[in-house]
């Protein structure tokens, strides 16, 4: 069964988020992907950068107009947890 090509979307803005790839993140926000779109556990792209410390992505969201940083996941954390 294959994905909707939204949710594919939206999980790969989340996996290149995880990942680093700073090219790809501004790509996907350029053509306009939701920057606070939450995966199946509530990670943001804000969450999951700030997570595996990729901090060029964190940057760059942090400078996007309507970023959500108050967001938490299942675990009841923000991107600012510990």
């Amino acid at each position: 069964i294959s994905q909707p090509k939204k949710m594919q979307k939206k999980d790969e803005l989340i996996e290149a988020c995880k990942k680093g790839k700073i090219e790809e993140v501004e790509k996907l926000i350029e053509e306009g992907w939701n920057i606070n779109v939450k995966d199946e556990v509530f990670w943001t792209p804000l969450v999951a950068s700030s997570f595996f410390k990729q901090i060029t992505i964190v940057k760059k969201l942090l400078s996007q107009q309507g970023i959500e940083v108050n967001s938490t996941h299942t675990g009841g954390q923000t991107c600012f947890f510990q």
